[in-house]
């Protein structure tokens, strides 16, 4: 990713060959090698069938499905599980089972995967879990899709195949994906948490986003959620273009009443490969260090606010989202708030 490129750098002075791929070569590929002219080959797009011509093998890709499982064993998997919110055990494991996304998002990038969804079949997903839950005894997963809930059939498998399973999962979605059956369905597979990507609270920033979708619908989909029995988390950015202190007073106002288990936001941050990179100038101040692309700190501030606003705003919403007394019973009543407490500590506080 474009933040990471700095340090990959580095990391390639010190051994040859070396290879560069991912979204920031496929959308930068001339600057990034003139830049840093230690890399010795790139890969543009997907990786999976270039590789493999590069190092000589007789690898063809045809189907997502042709992909090997990863090599669990050759990693220490301990260090790559996480404790979310969003599954019954404090470690899980990340699984990516599709690629794409339709959505038209401005400041998302789509240079390596593009806007078709293209996905794993329901049976390479369910023995790759059996696989992680057999070999390594996971029980729990989080699916890092950029649109989980893209392909309904193939979603309602995977579903009715992990009824006979004691599996919990969380995902990722849009609100416009998704309706009461599939999310009953969802419930009964073990789902306990979709992520949604909402990213404002004010319809005007949502259309100039391309996000395609209302605050009413937004509402809808959040209760719906609710009524199904799964967890809900709201993701938002802010200080998108024409972001001002009414649209984010707008934004944390709906969020506090929306009706959302867990919110999070970053900050708008122009990536390479999107439009929002091409005309972030037109709209505000916009630091191009590509090792300061990492969405949690500004770096891009719009006309209508100042940085030190919107880092004022940020620690308002936080702290009146997640510091009320009903909100603090909830989560003792999960037997969570502890395990979150210092990391909400340090995003209202820092």
């Amino acid at each position: 990713m474009t933040l990471q490129v700095k340090s990959a750098a580095e990391i390639a002075k010190t051994f040859s060959p070396n290879i560069l791929g991912g979204s920031h070569i496929t959308a930068e590929p001339y600057a990034t090698v003139i830049k840093y002219p230690q890399f010795d080959a790139v890969l543009i797009g997907e990786g999976e069938q270039k590789f493999s011509e590069v190092i000589g093998d007789s690898f063809k890709l045809g189907t997502l499905d042709d992909i090997p499982f990863p090599a669990f064993d050759l990693v220490d998997l301990r260090k790559y599980r996480v404790s979310p919110i969003g599954t019954r055990s404090r470690e899980a494991i990340g699984l990516v089972t599709s690629r794409g996304c339709f959505g038209k998002c401005t400041f998302c990038s789509r240079t390596v995967f593009g806007n078709k969804v293209r996905c794993h079949s329901s049976k390479y997903v369910l023995d790759l879990m059996d696989k992680l839950n057999t070999d390594f005894g996971i029980s729990d997963f989080l699916f890092y899709d950029d649109l989980f809930t893209g392909n309904r059939p193939r979603l309602a498998e995977i579903c009715n195949a992990l009824l006979a399973r004691d599996y919990t999962w969380s995902c990722c979605s849009r609100v416009d994906t998704i309706n009461l059956d599939i999310l009953k369905l969802m419930k009964k597979a073990g789902c306990l948490m979709i992520e949604y990507g909402i990213e404002s609270g004010c319809q005007e920033i949502l259309d100039s986003m391309r996000k395609c979708i209302t605050l009413e619908k937004i509402r809808h989909t959040i209760a719906t959620t609710r009524k199904a029995g799964i967890l809900s988390k709201g993701n938002f950015i802010f200080g998108y273009f024409g972001e001002t202190e009414s649209t984010l007073k707008q934004t944390i106002q709906f969020i506090k009443t929306l009706g959302l288990d867990y919110f999070q936001h970053t900050y708008m941050t122009p990536l390479p490969g999107t439009k929002a990179w091409d005309i972030a100038d037109q709209y505000g101040k916009f630091d191009k260090d590509w090792s300061k692309c990492n969405t949690f700190s500004v770096n891009f501030v719009p006309k209508g606010i100042t940085h030190e606003k919107m880092v004022e705003m940020s620690k308002k919403a936080f702290g009146e989202f997640y510091f009320n007394p009903v909100r603090i019973f909830k989560e003792l009543f999960r037997g969570s708030l502890w395990l979150k407490f210092k990391a909400l500590w340090k995003a209202v506080f820092r």
